[in-house]
């Protein structure tokens, strides 16, 4: 005994009518992009009921921020979504390398300029440091 059809207008009659090749007729087009949008918006709502709840339990962010230990914070998050195989692993790659770019950037930023006389002195010691061996 065959199945009995669902009528126009729902999702299964949209998938039929694309299982089957036939034209897709407006009220199972409307049907499909209701049933898309469902699902958008619920993914939406969970991904906002996690953010939500993260800053709720998030420490207070302090007055002064340091950008080189945001950067290797976010860098330990990101490789832990990496290593726990999260989807997206392309954008958390380049996440991932973005992050160690700005953080050599950051570390070279901090340390201190070694002028022209202090690089022609380190020099010259270790002329005559290699000389005397």
């Amino acid at each position: 005994m065959p199945r009995e059809l669902k009528p126009c207008g729902t999702w299964a009659a949209y998938n039929r009518h694309r299982r089957r090749g036939e034209p897709v007729d407006a009220a199972c087009a409307r049907a499909a992009r209701e049933q898309k949008n469902g699902r958008v918006v619920a993914k939406r709502a969970a991904s906002a009921e996690v953010v939500v709840l993260a800053t709720v339990n998030a420490p207070p962010v302090p007055d002064e921020i340091d950008p080189l230990v945001e950067a290797r914070q976010s860098l330990l998050m990101v490789k832990a979504a990496m290593s726990a195989g999260a989807p997206g692993i392309a954008a958390l790659s380049k996440q991932h390398m973005d992050l160690v770019a700005l953080i050599v950037r950051l570390e070279a930023a901090s340390r201190p300029k070694e002028s022209m006389l202090d690089e022609l002195a380190r020099r010259r010691a270790d002329r005559i440091a290699n000389s005397a061996t």
